[in-house]
């Protein structure tokens, strides 16, 4: 049996302001309540039955062993939950996020947000580690009295990282040896990327980041090109479609109130942004999604 609706991450988990890290195990179905949009990241391993996940406007058929790591500011939703489908998955704060991203390169990042579900089916090692994770993450979370609790939360999510990170390079879906820069330049690559997600309704601008960054927007676009292979530009312009995909797509709101809301000068100019971004019109788009 399918169950049709869309259903959510109950984000009710999510961390309160001094807690670092929530566990819950799902069996059915999702509350039906919930949003959309989630603030933190979200680490999911599927351990019975199927279902169709939904990130920023692509779908994936989640199946038994499939394993997910899903960042900030991804528009997240589930449907199609076969009746023993069964998921386990914590939520941890994104000071936690912050304090272990500075030590891994960010192209990794890069790959985290566009990489599909990893299915651990056939990889015994990591889909034992996988398992052991989650145990580990459920016996933190249910002792909270625990000395060196939040250094036992970094140190797992830290090594849970750079385990996706070893079996993406592994598998050759990422190089994490090239472009190597300090951690200073690392440092003010990332912040770009939290820049971004803070303001782009209101500043596509590549001399905006420039300026809160206190470098010039040449020596940014040296380092997104040397750490990622692309401009600063098309940063913006890809977060900014993928936000509008997702408006376009997980809702009613009214194509020229999207474009008042993100701060196009009319209705038009959206519209000849977005297809120029995606290739055909907002309200193609969403006839065809």
């Amino acid at each position: 049996m399918i169950n049709k609706q869309t259903h959510y991450f109950d984000l009710s988990t999510e961390p309160e302001p001094t807690a670092i890290l929530k566990y819950r195990e799902i069996t059915g179905s999702f509350n039906q309540a919930g949003r959309e949009t989630i603030d933190t990241p979200i680490v999911f391993l599927c351990t019975k039955g199927s279902c169709m996940l939904h990130i920023d406007g692509k779908s994936y058929v989640i199946k038994s062993n499939f394993f997910h790591i899903i960042l900030p500011r991804a528009s997240v939703r589930f449907s199609d939950e076969s009746s023993d489908f069964k998921v386990r998955y914590f939520i941890f704060s994104y000071q936690v996020l912050q304090s272990i991203t500075i030590r891994i390169k960010m192209n990794f990042f890069y790959y985290l947000k566009n990489v599909s579900p990893l299915n651990f089916s056939n990889q015994r090692v990591y889909r034992e580690k996988s398992i052991r994770l989650m145990d580990e993450c459920k016996y933190i979370y249910k002792t909270p009295e625990h000395l060196f609790y939040k250094m036992v939360v970094q140190n797992l999510i830290q090594s849970l990282f750079l385990d996706v990170a070893n079996f993406a390079q592994t598998n050759k879906k990422i190089d994490m040896q090239t472009s190597r820069v300090s951690n200073t330049q690392n440092s003010l690559v990332e912040k770009f990327h939290f820049l971004i997600k803070e303001n782009f309704q209101l500043h596509r601008d590549v001399s905006f980041y420039a300026d809160k960054l206190c470098i010039s927007p040449r020596y940014l676009s040296s380092l997104t090109q040397n750490e990622v292979k692309k401009s600063p530009k098309s940063i913006i312009n890809e977060f900014l479609i993928s936000e509008i995909k997702t408006v376009l797509m997980g809702t009613n709101t009214p194509i020229q109130q999207i474009a008042e809301d993100l701060h196009f000068s009319d209705q038009s100019a959206f519209g000849r942004y977005f297809k120029k971004q995606v290739g055909i019109s907002p309200m193609e788009f969403r006839k065809k999604n």
